[in-house]
């Protein structure tokens, strides 16, 4: 939204008493008419924190501003069988945080939905929702929508478990015969995931 915009904006701290003033909302009615956006910060919240738990736990800093998934296959000594079960880990790993990062960007994309929805219909009007590029950035290159697609307000989301979610990716791999999990697609994943893992 430019700076110049007329329409109201809905001042921080107005939100934050609307969300915490249970009294005031239930005078006036305004919880129920801003449940969506508590809903979808909700799920936001969760996506966030599973995210950021999953960077925190099995990713290494790299210089000021970059922090890289563990290579623990790069760092042992010569061992092949070793070699093979650091690098299937690491693939795994690789699987969890695209599938954070799909749940993540449906989380951020819920937000948008539910400001327009009650708060201003013109929230991101030109910017629109996020987008997400996929691909190698060499050989291959899309951006693609993610959204809850099918989602009512008032709906369970997936639990978000990621032992649940590393054993599922697994078993798929092996269902599939598949000896590496770097060519397992996302996508796929994550939409058995959500399926497998609604409440």
């Amino acid at each position: 939204m430019s700076f110049g915009s007329t329409i109201q904006l809905v001042s921080l701290t107005y939100l934050t008493s609307i969300l915490n003033d249970s009294r005031h909302g239930s005078e006036f009615g305004t919880i129920n008419l801003i449940a969506a956006v508590r809903e979808a910060f909700q799920q936001f919240r969760k996506a966030l924190s599973a995210i950021t738990t999953h960077v925190i736990e099995n990713f290494e800093r790299e210089g000021e501003q970059l922090w890289e998934l563990d290579r623990k296959y790069k760092k042992i000594p010569w061992n092949p069988k070793l070699y093979d079960e650091l690098l299937t880990e690491f693939q795994l790993e690789c699987v969890i945080v695209w599938c954070l990062t799909i749940e993540l960007t449906k989380a951020a994309n819920l937000v948008i939905r539910a400001v327009r929805e009650e708060l201003d219909p013109f929230y991101r009007f030109d910017a629109g929702v996020l987008l997400a590029e996929d691909g190698d950035a060499i050989l291959s290159l899309r951006v693609v929508r993610l959204e809850y697609d099918d989602h009512k307000w008032g709906d369970e989301f997936p639990v978000i478990d990621l032992s649940k979610w590393r054993a599922m990716i697994q078993d798929n791999a092996a269902e599939r015969q598949r000896g590496r999990l770097d060519d397992v697609n996302p996508y796929e994943i994550h939409f058995q995931i959500h399926n497998q893992f609604a409440r």
